[in-house]
């Protein structure tokens, strides 16, 4: 994977949080990939980012799927976006 070969750095790699067969399998291409080994690998309650975006209006697709046909892939980037909030509240407090 780019993530285990290419990467020239540590970095950090949030993981939605999803049903329990899924998340196995995610976490098992993790192991098996050896990414924990060189990076920081998160898990992230991030089901909120979906409600969110229901609650807002936003028909999101990808490559024409939408939300209801490919939950893992956007609570991935939920995830994603929940933790470089979390990055960012967290230098900001250190800089004051």
């Amino acid at each position: 994977t780019a993530l285990g070969r290419i990467a020239l750095s540590s970095c950090a790699i949030p993981v939605p949080a999803m049903e329990p067969e899924k998340e196995k399998y995610i976490w098992q291409q993790i192991r098996e990939n050896n990414l924990e080994e060189k990076h920081r690998v998160i898990k992230i309650e991030a089901a909120m980012t979906l409600k969110i975006m229901e609650i807002y209006g936003l028909k999101v697709t990808t490559m024409g799927r939408s939300i209801d046909q490919d939950r893992e892939f956007f609570m991935a980037a939920g995830a994603a976006g929940i933790y470089a909030a979390q990055q960012y509240l967290k230098e900001s407090k250190a800089k004051k």
